[in-house]
């Protein structure tokens, strides 16, 4: 009996869906419209296979289906995007207070911890750039307040994770996907930035502390090169995506369209892997049939 998915299977949709903006910003339409119709396709198929487990994973959904709301205010569709984003705030509010209500352990502390931020800021995007297209008037100052929240929240959240990083660091523990978070969370901040008025050196400033987790991060997945696949992978993909993004929108372009293929690349490789893995259970269950029969 196949087992069901994480919520953190939601992070499918938010790097297929960044990818499609990243390559429409390098001017690849076609390419973008392909992969924002794969994540529309996911983020519909996946209710169906997710378990509502009381994880911080649970954010995964509302950033993907902000991440969605984002592209489809772009081409225009701002209702479909402000049902999109209604439907987010009202999931993020749910999880925070589902969430709160449990308790965790610091020992538990891990990258998807950070998509508490990620959720935040993305729905502190939306409503920005839905305000800035007059559909959700008011908006404005709610994406100022949301903003401010996630960028209070990432520190806190860092702290968490303190046990988590030293142990990375020692090497005692091998990277995982979801770790990448550290660098998305803070560059999904700087783009939020550049939609609800901030500052514009405010941006800059996320983004460039986005990037410096970069090499850390860099270092290791050479580490542990070559690596098993992990569904957490997705988690790796949509930070690299989310900084090309972003380095369009804070110009600088030309780190925008190395980040952007980058990403891609990732995308395709995750693809990859994801299926093959998919195929090895497969056989395997095949197998273990044929054995008990």
């Amino acid at each position: 009996m196949r087992r069901p998915l994480s919520p953190g299977a939601y992070a499918i949709v938010m790097a297929t869906g960044i990818v499609s903006i990243a390559v429409a910003s390098a001017g690849r339409p076609v390419l973008s419209d392909v992969l924002f119709s794969l994540a529309v396709a996911a983020y519909v198929v996946l209710p169906f296979g997710v378990a509502p487990v009381r994880q911080p994973s649970l954010f995964a959904f509302t950033a993907a289906g902000d991440v969605l709301a984002a592209r489809t205010a772009a081409e225009g569709w701002e209702g479909v995007a402000l049902g999109l984003w209604a439907l987010d705030a009202l999931a993020w509010i749910g999880f925070a207070v589902w969430l709160l209500r449990r308790g965790s352990s610091r020992r538990e502390a891990r990258g998807e911890w950070l998509l508490a931020v990620v959720a935040t800021e993305s729905l502190a995007l939306v409503a920005g750039s839905l305000s800035q297209r007059g559909a959700l008037p008011g908006a404005h100052l709610l994406g100022l307040a949301l903003f401010a929240l996630g960028v209070a929240l990432y520190p806190v959240v860092v702290v968490l994770l303190a046990p988590r990083i030293g142990r990375l660091v020692r090497r005692h523990e091998p990277l995982a996907g979801d770790d990448w978070i550290l660098l998305g969370a803070l560059a999904i901040s700087a783009l939020a930035a550049e939609h609800v008025g901030v500052p514009h050196a405010l941006a800059v400033a996320l983004w460039a502390a986005a990037l410096a987790w970069a090499p850390a991060l860099v270092a290791g997945e050479l580490a542990r090169f070559p690596s098993a696949h992990d569904p957490r992978r997705w988690s790796t993909v949509f930070p690299l995506g989310m900084v090309a993004v972003a380095s369009y929108a804070v110009g600088v372009p030309s780190v925008g369209v190395v980040a952007t293929w980058i990403a891609m690349a990732a995308w395709v490789a995750t693809v990859l892997a994801t299926a093959a893995t998919a195929r090895a259970g497969a056989l395997r269950r095949v197998v273990s049939r044929k054995t008990s029969a």
